[in-house]
């Protein structure tokens, strides 16, 4: 499953974004972010952590508290074999 998420276009959107996904917010680069790099956590007091050259490119996701999470990436190959 996905966690709810939305584009983050421009700093006016954070009332929006906390009112629809919660108190904790993750955004992430939607470029060249993986495993924690590109990424932060933020709550409405936290906001002026993220630098401004990320509005336009990242997403938020609503913050959930997982007890562990899994990246996988599979690929096949031209003929399908995996």
């Amino acid at each position: 499953a996905t966690a709810p998420w939305q584009l983050l276009a421009d700093k006016s959107e954070w009332p929006a974004v906390f009112a629809r996904l919660g108190e904790l917010a993750i955004v992430k680069r939607r470029v060249g972010g993986y495993d924690g790099r590109g990424q932060w956590r933020l709550r409405e007091n936290e906001i002026d952590q993220l630098p401004a050259d990320n509005y336009g490119e990242c997403i938020v996701e609503q913050g959930i508290n997982f007890s562990g999470e899994v990246s996988l990436v599979g690929a096949r190959a031209h003929d399908g074999s995996t």
